[in-house]
């Protein structure tokens, strides 16, 4: 699986405002933090995300360091303390995969 594919998929997760979170890789409808495979799970964090779009770990490995350079922070860090407040940093989480998956796409990855 390509990067940008796994990048493309794990945003489709997330794309909705609702279907995101911060400070915990999943959550449940309740708010509660899951694992992002269970069941239950209804929102996501980046890594969440990328955990639920591939089961290749080295895709994934991928798929965290694109996101990682364009946003130039570890991205726990930066997704849980740089970016805004939760209705501000939605926005540029999703810009940071916009703008991965375009890099990873402009070398045919």
């Amino acid at each position: 699986m390509k990067t940008s594919q796994v990048l493309r998929a794990a945003r489709a997760k997330i794309e909705v405002p609702e279907r995101w979170t911060k400070d915990a890789f999943a959550r449940d409808a309740t708010g509660f933090p899951v694992y992002p495979r269970h069941r239950n799970a209804a929102c996501w964090d980046i890594y969440g995300a990328l955990d639920v779009a591939t089961d290749n770990e080295e895709a994934r490995h991928q798929a965290t360091g694109a996101l990682t350079a364009v946003t130039m922070w570890g991205l726990a860090y930066w997704q849980d303390n740089l970016s805004g407040t939760h209705a501000q940093a939605h926005p540029e989480v999703l810009a940071a995969f916009d703008k991965a998956i375009a890099e990873r796409e402009a070398v045919g990855d």
